[in-house]
């Protein structure tokens, strides 16, 4: 299915994929696998955003992690 999809007009320029979070299959960089896999003659750039909540959580949690070591 990818590789059909990229064979139209409007990839010329390239896909963007999001959202990789999926039940079928681990983690995120499977799913990048699974689209390296799938187009092995395309150049693939990985960007990950972290957003200001999520680091504030991340913070949150390893503090209080911190500080139930103690």
């Amino acid at each position: 299915m990818l590789s059909k999809r990229l064979e139209e007009e409007d990839c010329n320029a390239g896909v963007i994929y999001d959202n990789l979070i999926s039940k079928y299959w681990a983690c995120e960089k499977d799913a990048i696998k699974l689209i390296s896999e799938t187009c092995p003659t395309q150049n693939i750039q990985m960007i990950v955003f972290g957003f200001q909540k999520e680091r504030q959580l991340e913070e949150e949690e390893a503090a209080a992690m911190e500080t139930a070591s103690h």
